[in-house]
C-alpha cells in the first residue's frame, strides 16, 4: 500500500494496456498450444515401446508431460483471468473519477463495464490428453524373410516417432512466447512503477507469478526435448551396435545383413539354427546391458533440481475471484494477500529429502519417534509431512510429553525442551479411560449405561471413532484388521491414520474449495479446522463448496496450525534431519 503521504497516483489506462497485454500473450499461448504442440506430438503414441527396460521411463515421461499440459492451460487461464483483474481494476478506478467529475466537465458516457471471458482459453478439445508413449511395436530383433522375432530385451522404441516428439517439444519450448513473453511482463510490471494505488504490490505479484511460471514451463517442455532426443540418440547408436554384431551373433551362418528401421533391426540370414537363436540372444541381450541407452533409461529424473516451481502462484492466479465492479475502488484490494493464500491449495504436497536423521536426537527420542513417523506416512499417504506432525503436536503431544502447552515454547529452543518420562504412561491411561467410557455396558445392576464419553477422541493424534472408520473406509488396504480402540497406546497407527485422515479432507473436501475460499486462508488452515472440526469429509465438504463455515473454535485451531507446522519445520527441516526444496 502507498504510504498515507504519498500522493495517489493513478491512470486506469495502464490497466487497460496491461490487460491487453495479457490477453495478447494468452492467445500466443493458446496458438503454440493448437498449432505447434497438439499436432507435432498427436502421432507419437507407442513412441517408447513397451519393453520391461522403458517402463521407468516411460513412467517419468508421462508424468512430466502431463505436468507441462497442466500448466500450460493454467498458463492461458492465469493470463485470461489476470487479464479480466486488470480491466475490472481500471474501470473501477475510471468510474471512480467519472463520479467524482463535475456533469459539465466529465465525458458524455460513463465508462463501459468490462465484460470478463466466459469460456475457457484452452478447452479439453484444444488440448487432449498426450498420446501414451507405450505400446508393443513388436520385437526389437527381426528376422527376415517371414521368420519373426528374436525374443531380446532390446527395446523396440519408434526413433521416428522419438524424433518428432523431441522436436516438438523443442519447438514448443523455443516458442515466441517463451522469450518474447518474459520480456513483456517484465514491461507491464514496469508499466505500474508511476501507479501508487494500493493494489499496485499485489498486481506486481501477479505478473511475477505470470512470468516465474512461463518461464518453468517452457523451460520443463524443453527439458522434455531433450529427454526424449537422448533416447532417441541411444537407440540409433544401440541399433547400429546390433547390425555391426549380426557376424558375432550368428557365426555360422555364411551371409548375414542388417537394415536399421524405425522401430527395430531387421537381419537377413541365410540358415538359423534353434542354437543359433540361443547365441543371438545372448549376444544382443549383451550389446543392450553395455550400451549407454541403459544409462539413459535408468535416469528417470528428467527435470533434476529445476521443476515447475512457480506453477501453484499461476494455478491460483487461474482461479483469482473476480474483483467486484462496483466503480469502487477499494473493492481493488481485494487482491491483498489472495494470491499467496490461493498458492497454498496448488501443486503436489511438499516432499522431504533425508540428510541427517542424528540431527533429531536433540530433541529426544519421543519426538525423534513422532518426527520419523510424520514423514513416513506423510510420503505414503501424500501430504505435507509437517502437518502430519503438527498434528501430533497439537493434540496429543501435551500430555504424552508431560509439558502440557508449555511444550511448545520448550520446542523453539530444544535445550530447554524436556518431556517427562511419565507422559506416555499418561496418555495410554487418558485414552483407556477415555475409550471405556465411550462403550455403552451394563453395570452390576442391571443399569443399561448408554456411553457418556461416545465422541471421544483417543490416541496421539485425538480421533474420533466416525472419522476412523471413514478413513479405514476409503484405505481399506492400509487398516486391514486394525480398529479404533487398537489407537490406545499405538503412535504408529495414530499418525498413520491422521495422515490419511488429511489426505481424505484434501482429495474429497479441499478440492472442491471455491476461489473464495481458497482466498480466505492457506490450505493447511483449512485441513486443521477440517481436523478439528470431526475430520469427517462432509462437514469440511460444505465450508469448501461455500455452504457453510467453521465455527470460530474450529477457524482458531485451523490458524494455530499455522503456527504448529512452522514449528514441525523447525524440528524436521531447520535442525537438519530433511530437507525440502521450497516452504
Amino acid at each position: 500500500m502507498a504510504p498515507q503521504n504519498e500522493t495517489l497516483i493513478v491512470d486506469a489506462k495502464v490497466y487497460y494496456a496491461v490487460a491487453k497485454d495479457l490477453a495478447t500473450l494468452r492467445d500466443q499461448v493458446r496458438q503454440v498450444v493448437t498449432g505447434t504442440l497438439v499436432p507435432g506430438l498427436s502421432s507419437t503414441g507407442g513412441m517408447a515401446g513397451a519393453f520391461p527396460a522403458v517402463g521407468p521411463w516411460s513412467t517419468e515421461y508421462k508424468t512430466s508431460s502431463g505436468d507441462v499440459r497442466d500448466a500450460t492451460i493454467a498458463c492461458a487461464t492465469a493470463l485470461d483471468r489476470f487479464s479480466d483483474v486488470l480491466k475490472i481494476a481500471g474501470y473501477n478506478w475510471e468510474m471512480a473519477e467519472y463520479n467524482n467529475t463535475s456533469p459539465g466537465q466529465r465525458a458524455a458516457q460513463p465508462p463501459v463495464k468490462p465484460v470478463p471471458s466466459a469460456a475457457p482459453p484452452i478447452s479439453a478439445n484444444d488440448f487432449p490428453a498426450l498420446p501414451d508413449p507405450n505400446r508393443d511395436n513388436g520385437p526389437g530383433i527381426l528376422l527376415a524373410p517371414s521368420r519373426g522375432g528374436i525374443p531380446t530385451s532390446v527395446p523396440n522404441g519408434r526413433t521416428d516417432l522419438l524424433a518428432t516428439a523431441a522436436k516438438t517439444w523443442t519447438a514448443f519450448s523455443n516458442s515466441e512466447i517463451a522469450q518474447a513473453g518474459l520480456v513483456t511482463l517484465r514491461q507491464a510490471s514496469e508499466k505500474f512503477d508511476a501507479i501508487t494505488a494500493p493494489e499496485v504490490p499485489d498486481i506486481v505479484e501477479g505478473l511475477a507469478a505470470l512470468r516465474e511460471g512461463i518461464s518453468d514451463t517452457f523451460r520443463v517442455a524443453g527439458t522434455l526435448g531433450d529427454a526424449v532426443q537422448r533416447y532417441h540418440d541411444g537407440l540409433v547408436t544401440l541399433r547400429t551396435a546390433l547390425a555391426n554384431a549380426g557376424p558375432h551373433a550368428f557365426p555360422m551362418a555364411s551371409r548375414v545383413s542388417a537394415t536399421v528401421e524405425s522401430g527395430a533391426v531387421n537381419f537377413s540370414v541365410d540358415l538359423v539354427t534353434m542354437l543359433d537363436l540361443y547365441r543371438a540372444i545372448e549376444v544382443f541381450n549383451g550389446v543392450f546391458a553395455s550400451s549407454p541407452l541403459t544409462g539413459v533409461l535408468a535416469s528417470t529424473k528428467f527435470l533434476g533440481l529445476l521443476g515447475l516451481e512457480g506453477i501453484p502462484k499461476m494455478k491460483a492466479l487461474a482461479k483469482l475471484p473476480l474483483l467486484l465492479e462496483s466503480g469502487n475502488p477499494s473493492d481493488n484490494t481485494a487482491l491483498q494477500g489472495d494470491l499467496d493464500r490461493m498458492a497454498t491449495w496448488e501443486g503436489p504436497a511438499p516432499t522431504l529429502t533425508t540428510m541427517d536423521l542424528a540431527a533429531l536426537d536433540k530433541y529426544g527420542p519421543q519426538m525423534k519417534h513422532w518426527a520419523l513417523l510424520a514423514v513416513k506416512y506423510g510420503r505414503e499417504a501424500g501430504v505435507d509431512p509437517r502437518l502430519v506432525l503438527a498434528m501430533v503436536l497439537q493434540e496429543g503431544a501435551p500430555l504424552r510429553t508431560g509439558l502440557d502447552t508449555g511444550m511448545f515454547n520448550a520446542l523453539k529452543d530444544p535445550s530447554t525442551y524436556r518431556p517427562d518420562p511419565r507422559g506416555p504412561a499418561a496418555g495410554v491411561m487418558y485414552d483407556t479411560a477415555r475409550y471405556l467410557s465411550s462403550q455403552p455396558f451394563v453395570d452390576k445392576r442391571g443399569v443399561h449405561l448408554d456411553g457418556s464419553g461416545v465422541g471421544n477422541s483417543i490416541g496421539l493424534t485425538n480421533q474420533k471413532e466416525d472419522p476412523f472408520n471413514a478413513v479405514k473406509a476409503k484405505y481399506p488396504d492400509k487398516f486391514n484388521g486394525q480398529e479404533w480402540s487398537d489407537l490406545v497406546g499405538n503412535d504408529d497407527l495414530a499418525v498413520k491414520a491422521a495422515a490419511y485422515n488429511l489426505r481424505m479432507l484434501r482429495d474429497d473436501a479441499a478440492s472442491h474449495a471455491t476461489p473464495e475460499v481458497r482466498a480466505g486462508q492457506p490450505l493447511n488452515q483449512f485441513l486443521g479446522s477440517g481436523y478439528n472440526a470431526g475430520g469427517l469429509v462432509a462437514r469440511s465438504h460444505g465450508v469448501a463448496a461455500g455452504q457453510s463455515t467453521f465455527q470460530d473454535t474450529e477457524v482458531e485451531h485451523g490458524q494455530s496450525t499455522l503456527n504448529v507446522v512452522n514449528l514441525a519445520n523447525d524440528i524436521l527441516v531447520g535442525s537438519g534431519a530433511f530437507s525440502n526444496g521450497g516452504f
